[in-house]
């Protein structure tokens, strides 16, 4: 049997979706930022090394 849903039905169904489509946006920018965070973390980490061996290397040479 098929129930048709009423105009008032419908709204909150609308209603509803939209606030969980805004949710799920929300947490897919937070996502990205965290990810941007943590890439921009490990580059930072690796420019550190990098720095490291160079003085390790200045070093060597002096």
């Amino acid at each position: 049997m098929v129930r048709f849903l009423s105009h008032h039905e419908l709204e909150n169904l609308y209603y509803i979706y939209g606030k969980y489509e805004d949710a799920y946006q929300t947490l897919l920018e937070r996502k990205e930022d965290h990810v941007r965070e943590e890439t921009q973390r490990q580059l930072e980490e690796q420019m550190e090394m990098v720095k490291k061996q160079q003085r390790q290397i200045l070093a060597s040479l002096t």
